[in-house]
């Protein structure tokens, strides 16, 4: 209830579901419980607010985000009009709940500080002549840490509201007044903060996947020392961030996007079935993601083949099609760019992104592959995941051509952990094409060591391993369909693969790895390029790739090689993955602006 004579505080947390970049965001759990939810739990800790109210849209897109708030008994207020309308839809809770002090809140920062929040509402409540409240300014230089809300008086916010008029003053909350000065403040009230909240800056938001990982690790770390019902400090989160750079490294790359800037709009299509299983389809929503860290595009994976569930890819914007019959419908004119990355460019696939090249004026990336001589030129650029560019091929396939040990597509690394020396992980591949499940276990068993534990990676689209003539005393886990491998490989002593995407997360992560390669042809290059820096590939058959795991696991020296090679997967050219860097050379100006 509010005081006699005190002016009524409101707090308006602006959420939808819609985001290009992270869908769904804040229903993403955070330690078990929604982002949303913990949002709340930071502003019901704000003294000086009277009321708490989530403003979201009417559409069915975000219809189980008002379910989460009606379940969870917040005020919400679902907007009738314009679905892209803030600055509306704010207002509409304004003028519903007769706010005197506005406290807009960004629905995506779990990380806000309420002692903060709490200080600016009390400063202008004691300020009867100021518009808004702010911290005070720092030295040159300096910057808080602090993302995502802001304090106005209600005569402020009309005159903002009346300000705001063109669609991207109204997308975002106070950017008439923030960023395009159109009106001024007459009288400030300046709040003063603690030094700590200074001392480094560093994203809170959660705008992309990256975001998401990093906000992941801060919570589950500060809730395995601290009650379920405390909020994470943020002065502690700044302790962490200033002693360990691993944790900096996470999401301290991603672009911010400013109030005027375009987002490219980007398809990228890839195969994933039981045939060909999830290498694909894995690698592009990694290229999705350095797409959305580095220039704040919008992009939409979109797969063909047999269903697929698995958390990397419903976490980002998708669509699925049964195959590539259906892809000429699923390619829209608004898209700025394809990037396809495909088994084999059939003529199906060649023609549907001839068509939408010529019927749009836009370009196209080919993933992985050189078209064949004869294909014409179906591609503006090609993309290598590979250690080496082949001789000659910009020449032969007349356009840009990009390669080399920092392309590759890995999902991130993860923090290291102690790993057991006699723990051996398999991975037989997303559909087991090779029908390894029939023959290495066996193997496995009868050529290791009886104390060597195996962890056995069923894939989504693989068959049961066959374990019959597998002795009893011999550990031999099965995991089926594990949500990260890194995760799973980092305690491991060293790994057993079928060359792929996996191969070289294992690698990326210091894991001594074998890989078997079942097809050399066009991957000539590619294995004499990696043997020659010291990488293990068996080219031959199942048997001797487990007789050469064998001996690996007997070379000291591999296994230290193996494990401290810097690989240089990681490096990124002017702040970019490759990836991102070429997308961004193919755009156009006005695309970028």
């Amino acid at each position: 209830m509010v005081g006699a004579g005190r002016e009524k505080a409101v707090a308006i947390v602006g959420a939808r579901l819609n985001s290009s970049r992270l869908p769904r965001k804040h229903l993403l759990p955070l330690s078990g419980r929604p982002m949303i939810a913990h949002i709340f739990d930071r502003l019901e800790a704000v003294p000086s607010l009277d009321q708490i109210v989530l403003a979201t849209t009417a559409d069915d897109y975000n219809a189980d985000l008002v379910r989460w708030g009606m379940e969870a008994g917040k005020a919400v207020l679902a907007y009738e009009g314009d679905v892209n309308n803030l600055m509306g839809r704010a207002d509409a809770v304004v003028r519903a709940k007769d706010a005197d002090i506005v406290v807009y809140i960004c629905g995506d920062c779990p990380l806000l500080e309420p002692a903060t929040i709490d200080t600016l509402i009390r400063a202008l409540r004691a300020d009867p002549a100021a518009d808004w409240s702010r911290l005070a300014d720092l030295p040159a230089g300096r910057h808080y840490i602090h993302e995502g809300f802001m304090v106005y008086r209600r005569a402020f916010w009309d005159r903002l509201m009346a300000a705001s008029v063109e669609p991207f003053e109204r997308e975002h909350v106070g950017s008439a007044f923030h960023k395009l000065e159109k009106i001024q403040a007459d009288h400030v009230a300046v709040s003063h903060e603690a030094a700590i909240f200074s001392e480094l800056q560093h994203r809170i938001s959660v705008d992309t996947p990256s975001d998401y990982d990093f906000m992941s690790r801060v919570y589950d770390r500060w809730y395995a020392h601290n009650e379920p019902d405390s909020l994470v400090d943020l002065a502690w989160v700044i302790h962490e961030l200033k002693a360990d750079t691993a944790l900096v490294r996470i999401n301290a790359h991603v672009h911010q996007k400013t109030v005027k800037e375009m987002s490219l709009r980007i398809q990228l299509v890839a195969a994933a079935s039981k045939t060909v299983g999830l290498g694909h389809l894995r690698r592009m929503s990694v290229a999705a993601r350095h797409l959305q860290d580095d220039l704040g595009a919008g992009v939409e994976l979109v797969a063909f083949g047999d269903p697929v569930h698995e958390p990397w890819f419903t976490m980002l914007r998708h669509r699925q099609v049964a195959d590539e019959q259906a892809l000429p419908a699923a390619f829209e004119d608004n898209t700025d760019m394809l990037l396809v990355d495909v088994p084999v460019l059939t003529p199906a696939i060649l023609s549907a992104v001839s068509e939408w090249r010529t019927r749009t004026g836009k370009k196209a990336i080919c993933i992985d592959k050189l078209p064949a001589p004869g294909a014409g030129k179906p591609f503006d650029a090609c993309y290598l995941p590979a250690v080496r560019v082949p001789e000659g091929a910009e020449a032969k396939f007349g356009a840009p051509v990009v390669g080399g040990w920092n392309c590759y597509l890995l999902p991130p690394a993860v923090p290291a952990v102690p790993r057991d020396a006699n723990r051996l992980l398999v991975l037989s591949g997303g559909s087991d094409a090779f029908g390894l499940g029939e023959v290495w276990p066996e193997l496995l068993d009868r050529l290791l060591p009886p104390q060597v534990a195996i962890t056995w990676v069923q894939g989504p689209f693989a068959p049961d391993p066959d374990l019959g003539a597998v002795s009893e005393g011999r550990s031999f886990d099965v995991e089926r369909s594990p949500v990260a491998i890194a995760g799973l490989a980092a305690s491991h002593g060293m790994a057993l693969t079928v060359y792929g995407v996996s191969y070289y997360e294992c690698l990326r992560q210091g894991i001594p790895v074998l890989g078997y390669l079942a097809r050399t042809r066009g991957f000539e290059t590619e294995v004499a390029t990696l043997r020659d820096a010291g990488a293990r590939v068996n080219t031959i058959d199942p048997a001797s790739a487990v007789k050469d795991l064998v001996a690996l696991m007997a070379d000291k020296a591999a296994l230290a090689h193996l494990t401290r090679h810097d690989w240089g997967f990681d490096r990124r050219v002017d702040g970019m993955h490759p990836v991102s860097a070429l997308v961004q050379k193919l755009a156009t100006p006005s695309n970028m602006a």
